[in-house]
């Protein structure tokens, strides 16, 4: 596009893209201003950044996953913040998913693959095996 800016003053559009080889519908569409896309408002039954922490807390994810797919989500940290604080500690989750599972290396690759932190993961499971 800087050769068609440096030819069109002397010979114009048409032979400056014919002598290029670039199409005059390039040369114009790259001429519009681009838009910044308008994001989509959030839909009035969506869930709250606390209830879509406590339904992937319940799903079996860690503060790691959980963390994750807020940020993904366009959540504040502040919020973020707020809607891990109303969880129920992460130890406690994992305890439970340990407790229904057994202290199998199997649990333990399913607790680190949720997100869960790798330190407590083998604690919880050096602990009950």
């Amino acid at each position: 596009m800087q050769g068609l800016a440096f030819l069109i003053p002397l010979v114009g559009v048409v032979a400056a893209c014919f002598a290029l080889g670039v199409s005059r519908a390039s040369y114009y569409r790259a001429q519009k201003p681009k838009l910044a896309p308008n994001p989509r408002p959030r839909p009035a039954r969506a869930l709250s950044d606390q209830e879509r922490a406590r339904v992937l807390a319940e799903r079996g994810k860690g503060d790691a996953a959980i963390r994750f797919e807020l940020e993904r989500a366009g959540v504040g940290m502040a919020e973020l913040e707020a809607a891990l604080a109303s969880l129920d500690p992460e130890h406690e989750r994992a305890a439970a998913l340990v407790a229904r599972r057994g202290a199998t290396p199997a649990t333990a690759r399913l607790l680190a693959g949720r997100g869960f932190d790798e330190e407590l993961v083998a604690a919880l499971v050096a602990a009950e095996g």
